[in-house]
Parts: C-alpha cells; sequence; structure tokens
C-alpha cells in the first residue's frame, strides 16, 4: 500500500514538472493513427498524424466532409512579426489554406496556433506526397518555423481520406478489420447527465469509490485507488496503486454542457522513466504491448471503471432497461459474443445469442461497454439475434425509461465542493488535460463542449 501511494506521490509531481517545462509544437504525437470523436450534437470526426492534426468532420446534415489542419508552434523569432502565415509544401507544390476565423488573433507573442481549411482534393494530394514541409511565414515570404513530414505523413493522408462515419466505432478508436483487435482496444467513454453540476458529479465520483472501498464484497478492487482534484476544475483524477512498473491513473472530465454535465472518463497506464526522470502515457489501460504477463490485469482493471460509469450513469441519468441481461464470452480471433439471461419476454430466451444491435455487430463491444451502449438507447432497438436451435431473427424491442436511481437533491455550489476534497488537492498542469485521450484542441471545431474555456 504504501509503495502504490509513494509512486502516486511522484506521479503528481512528475506531472506539475512535465507542465511547466513543456511547450507546444506543431508535433502531432499520435504517428500514423486515426483518432474518433462523436460531438454531443451527433457530428463524428476523424483527426490523423504524425505531423500536424488533419481534421476530418462529417456534420449530422449529411453534406460533404470539412477538412482542417492545425498549426501550433512557440518561437522567439514570432515575437517581432506583425503578420504570420501558415503555408503547407507536398512534393514542393502549395497546398490551398483558408484561415478559420482572423489570422492575426492566431499569433501572440511568441506563440501561434490556429486552424485552416483545405480541400478533399488537397487531402488526396498529400496521400500521393513523398516530401512535406509545413511552414510559418512571416514579411518577405521568410520562413520563421518549419517541419519536415515523416514517412507516415501520406499513409495517415490515405486513412483519414477513407475515413466513414461508419467507422466511429468509440471515443478515440476506429473500428478494426478484426472485431478481436477492437475488443482489445479500450474505450474514452463519454455520457450526458442532464440537470446536474459538474461539481455534484465529482462528489458523487468520490462518494461512489469510498462506498465501494468500505463494501465486504467490492473493497478488495477498490481500496488502492485515491481521487485527485486537479488545478483544471474539470478534472478529477483517480491514481492507483503500481502494476508491474506502471500505475493506472483514471481521469474523469465532468463538462458544463446544456444545464447539466458531460461526464468522459479515460483510463491510462503512466510510467516512470528513471533515466529520464519523467512519467509517459504509455497507453491505454487495454492497449497491447506491455508486459504480457500482466494483460489480464489492467483489462479486468478497466472493465471495472466501465462498469463503474455504467453506474453513475443510472444513478444520474434517465436511462433504458431492456427485458433481459446479458453474459458474454470471448471468441479466439473472432471478438465477444453475447448472449440473453434473465428473460423477462415472451420475444427472448435463455441463450439466445445478440449477434447486432441496430444494425451494428455485437463483436466489437467489450461487455460493460455494450451495456452502456443499451443504457443510452432511446425508441426502439432492433436486435438481431440467434435462437438456440441456430435461426435468426430480427426482434423490435422498446425499452423501459427509468429516472435516475440516486439523483442529488441539490446541487452543490462551490465553496462546498472546495471543502469537500481540502485534504485531496493536487496539482497538475494545464497541458495535461490534452495528453488523456478527450481531445479539446483538436475537435473544438466541431464539439461545442470544448469551444468555451474551462
Amino acid at each position: 500500500m504504501m509503495k502504490g501511494k509513494k509512486i502516486a506521490g511522484l506521479l503528481l509531481c512528475g506531472l506539475l514538472f512535465m507542465g511547466a517545462n513543456a511547450e507546444a509544437s506543431g508535433e502531432f504525437p499520435y504517428k500514423n493513427a486515426v483518432l474518433a470523436h462523436r460531438a454531443p450534437d451527433g457530428s463524428i470526426g476523424f483527426v490523423a498524424g504524425p505531423d500536424l492534426p488533419v481534421l476530418k468532420v462529417f456534420r449530422t446534415e449529411g453534406a460533404a466532409p470539412d477538412y482542417y489542419i492545425r498549426f501550433e508552434a512557440k518561437k522567439g523569432a514570432f515575437q517581432k512579426e506583425t503578420a504570420i502565415h501558415a503555408r503547407v509544401l507536398a512534393d514542393g507544390k502549395e497546398i490551398a489554406l483558408e484561415p478559420v476565423g482572423d489570422e492575426a488573433r492566431m499569433h501572440s507573442s511568441k506563440w501561434f496556433a490556429g486552424w485552416y481549411r483545405l480541400s478533399a482534393d488537397d487531402v488526396s494530394a498529400m496521400g500521393s506526397a513523398a516530401e512535406f514541409s509545413f511552414q510559418l511565414v512571416g514579411a518577405g515570404d521568410k520562413v520563421l518555423w518549419t517541419q519536415k513530414g515523416k514517412l507516415k505523413t501520406a499513409e495517415a493522408m490515405q486513412k483519414i481520406a477513407k475515413a466513414e462515419p461508419k467507422d466511429y466505432l468509440r471515443e478515440g478508436k476506429i473500428r478494426a478489420e478484426a472485431a478481436a483487435e477492437s475488443v482489445r482496444a479500450d474505450s474514452r467513454p463519454r455520457v450526458f447527465l442532464p440537470n446536474v453540476s459538474p461539481e455534484t458529479v465529482q462528489v458523487r465520483i468520490y462518494d461512489y469509490l469510498e462506498e465501494l472501498k468500505k463494501d465486504k464484497e467490492t473493497k478488495a478492487d477498490w481500496q488502492g485507488f485515491t481521487p485527485y482534484v486537479h488545478t483544471n476544475e474539470r478534472i478529477l483524477a483517480v491514481l492507483g496503486e503500481s502494476i508491474g512498473d506502471s500505475i493506472p491513473l483514471v481521469t474523469f472530465e465532468t463538462i458544463p454542457y446544456q444545464g447539466g454535465t458531460l461526464l468522459a472518463m479515460m483510463k491510462d497506464q503512466e510510467y516512470y522513466d528513471k533515466y529520464a526522470k519523467q512519467f509517459f502515457t504509455i497507453g491505454m489501460m487495454t492497449a497491447d504491448g506491455f508486459v504480457i504477463d500482466l494483460t489480464p490485469v489492467w483489462r479486468g482493471t478497466a472493465d471495472r471503471w466501465d462498469g463503474f460509469l455504467n453506474n453513475l450513469y443510472r444513478e444520474m441519468s434517465p436511462h433504458a432497461e431492456f427485458p433481459f441481461e446479458i453474459s458474454h464470452k470471448n471468441e479466439k480471433g473472432e471478438g465477444n459474443r453475447f448472449f440473453v439471461t434473465e428473460p423477462r419476454t415472451t420475444r427472448l430466451a435463455a441463450g439466445d445469442e445478440i449477434i447486432a444491435v441496430d444494425g451494428a455487430s455485437a463483436a466489437w463491444y467489450k461487455p460493460n461497454e455494450l451495456r452502456l451502449v443499451l443504457l443510452q438507447k432511446q425508441g426502439t432497438v432492433v436486435f438481431r439475434v440467434r435462437h438456440t436451435d441456430g435461426t435468426e431473427e430480427e426482434i423490435a424491442l422498446a425499452p423501459e425509461m427509468c429516472p435516475p436511481t440516486r439523483m442529488p437533491a441539490e446541487n452543490l455550489d462551490r465553496a462546498k465542493k472546495l471543502a469537500y476534497f481540502a485534504e485531496k488537492k493536487a496539482a497538475a498542469s494545464e497541458s495535461y488535460v490534452h495528453t488523456q485521450g478527450n481531445y479539446p484542441k483538436l475537435f473544438s471545431l466541431m464539439d461545442e463542449s470544448y469551444r468555451a474555456a474551462p
């Protein structure tokens, strides 16, 4: 226990140190991966690197997608410039860029940061280019800052050009070719909690965790986790005891939205490099690539936190309840299979297999992730079911909409929240928010929940 607390303390200090010394740049840290995001209004966005982030947005009205590229850099030479312009060269040919908003407002002292529009044709051209240069240019066409493209740049552009709304699987992730690969990938779930303040949500997270620690049946799984308040008032960080050479970090972001709260949960592994004397986020909890022997432990931890979020959602939001429970088993190389248990309708029988939900294959989902999907459904849902005799059928079921099971009587005010967490204060960098996977900067153009500063 003491070792875990010591590491947690070091982690917080490390995060503070990193924030004090980190400088933003044009570097996009996601290699050639494509990140996925669904905004509260249903818009779907994808971001690709590995250089500057390129954003592709599908609006809800069904129009052709929009493309954007973000420049962000810091350099002393910017201070003396009155006008700075962005430029992209692909195989020496300039890509047309249209600033989003006033370009002059992107520049302040040593900093430059802003979005530009580019066309689908230009993104396609970038997908076949062999050489890239990303530049910020001052008076007299003087190059003030430049970043060369990487070997994976063209590949990333090809991937984002192909991305379609159907490719969105879960927050941060696109659908893999095989269900088994998608099941292994962790999620960044977000839920909307109407008519409840961020302060109330944070306090309830704290209370619920304390309840689990005191319960005889659950305390063994939760005793090692400690919540900390972030310098960003939206953030509540929960640190666990070390698992192997890494430490679990669960980050809750409570975003004010339309009179309620968008609650996002991010689950990561933090690793301390004793030579660099620095902590690094080495991936989501269920990501591949860490010590094989500890993989089941990390995945079990991630699944418990998914269940934690599901219970919070039931407590604090109207939710759907269908007339059955589900069990699951994993088929090697195929993903998950889900089965009906405790049916409360004659249209289903115990052992029936749920193949798809509203046309989406169930095989790609983790168990608690599918449960959260069902909790958030509204109106009739079409289930494709395989009965125990092998026949398949589509069954339409309307859930019972249930009120919150434990809605607080009143929202807590700011002073009460601060007093509540008085002994759990921890300082960490504002930039730390941007590394944890909810991508405020990357998706701010399409997501109103991130347009206003915290």
